[in-house]
């Protein structure tokens, strides 16, 4: 793809989508064609807007035209563009129905059962196109049934009714782990946890816009203490110099968080005008309260009165949209995409999200999007990660893997790229 605005691919040939109709180049054209229409109204249409067209070469080579250098297209087409059956797809007006009422691919497992009581899968026979990456099924069949109430949860897996559960709450996942029948295993994932600290002064607070001020507060949290008191995972969770993982493709940077040091952070305070301290308010969205609650805390200790604004997602959104954000407490999945420019883009580009308008971090941004260079790459983001450091506009807080208790006899492969819990071919019986 270097040099050209194109991409050509050469497809499986033998595959088959679950319903036994067969996998081909028209497939590949229709879907690309159905995400590029923008009368589509896609919710994530931005994710495909580097990508032109599709063009059909033979029945099983397709070349894939970008409106310019595309960086992130193989990446994009690897971890988020299921494709389609062209001919069934094509037939329902509300493409939505496609999912609900025939949901087909071409992966491990096909659904046998698909309802609001019970949604089963099974082994797909005619899966011969597995790869290390994304091998075929090793259980024959997964059944995963809706149980909203926790404690129903826990009942379940302890008696044996159920063999895995999700959790997000350390303590339980603790006492869970120490049961003999049962194990604790973290994916490690593409999730990150941050601190983001409106240092433009949008929302009013002008202490957060003195950079011996934003110091301070970093120099105040634990972020390795305070990560692992308060998110599951044990030592899978940890507190990144930056915020981009070693997973993120082209993720560099030289610099770090400032240390913890609370006797720095209140001299900094007092040289930054603020001795006494001062106000603030965390926003925390769901799934972060509890970290917000331990990182008051600790700004609590270098005098920072912090309070924490415990707040629903479409709060937060109009809240943010509105300019009233001081600081939050939040988190990432990256978009599902191993990338540098993922959490660079989400965070600092112009909008309602951007606390910040760094011009010279918003260039480099598109720079790293111009070329498909990867050192080039690694060496622009490396200079937007290490400013993002120098000026403690973001402070990288943690990452949140996703954890599972399941029955000690149950295997979950350890994975670095799932983005929203595993993929079930990486489970298998012992």
């Amino acid at each position: 793809m270097a040099g050209r605005p194109e991409l050509e691919l050469k497809l499986h040939t033998g595959v088959k989508f679950h319903d036994g109709s067969a996998f081909d180049a028209d497939d590949v054209i229709y879907t690309f064609g159905w995400l590029t229409d923008p009368n589509n109204g896609l919710r994530f249409a931005e994710n495909y807007a580097p990508f032109k067209r599709a063009e059909k070469i033979d029945q099983y080579t397709v070349r894939i035209h970008t409106n310019g250098p595309a960086p992130t297209a193989m990446l994009r087409l690897a971890y988020s563009t299921p494709i389609v059956p062209s001919d069934l797809h094509g037939k329902y007006q509300n493409k939505g129905d496609f999912g609900r009422k025939t949901p087909i691919g071409t992966g491990p497992f096909k659904v046998e059962t698909f309802n609001t009581d019970r949604i089963v899968l099974v082994r797909n026979p005619d899966y011969t196109h597995g790869t290390p990456c994304k091998p075929a099924a090793r259980v024959a069949r997964v059944e995963a049934v809706p149980m909203p109430d926790t404690q129903t949860q826990i009942a379940n897996l302890a008696t044996g009714n159920i063999d895995f559960i999700k959790v997000s709450d350390k303590a339980q996942a603790d006492m869970l782990a120490k049961q003999p029948t049962l194990k604790m295993s973290a994916n490690e994932g593409l999730t990150f946890q941050f601190m983001a600290i409106d240092s433009a002064g949008r929302s009013g607070n002008a202490a957060l816009s003195n950079l011996k001020v934003r110091q301070a507060m970093a120099m105040a949290v634990n972020r390795t203490l305070v990560a692992r008191s308060v998110t599951p995972g044990g030592d899978a969770v940890v507190a990144p110099d930056a915020l981009c993982l070693p997973i993120h493709r082209a993720c560099a940077y030289s610099t770090k968080p400032p240390a913890h040091d609370p006797a720095a952070a209140k001299k900094l305070l007092a040289e930054a005008g603020y001795p006494n301290g001062f106000d603030v308010e965390l926003t925390a969205t769901p799934g972060s309260t509890g970290l917000a609650e331990a990182v008051a805390g600790e700004l609590r200790k270098v005098g920072i009165r912090a309070k924490v604004d415990r707040i629903t997602f479409a709060g937060y959104r109009e809240k943010q949209r509105q300019g009233k954000q001081q600081v939050l407490i939040s988190l990432w999945t990256s978009g599902g995409l191993p990338d540098a420019s993922s959490p660079i883009q989400f965070l600092f580009a112009p909008g309602a999200r951007d606390y910040w308008h760094d011009k010279q971090i918003q260039a480099w941004m598109k720079e790293g999007m111009a070329t498909t260079d990867e050192e080039r790459r690694e060496a622009i983001y490396k200079k937007a990660y290490d400013r993002a450091n120098e000026q403690v506009y973001v402070v990288p807080l943690s990452t949140k893997p996703d954890v599972f208790i399941h029955n000690r006899d149950l295997v979950l492969d350890k994975t670095s790229g799932g983005v929203y819990g595993l993929d079930f071919y990486e489970v298998h019986w012992k």
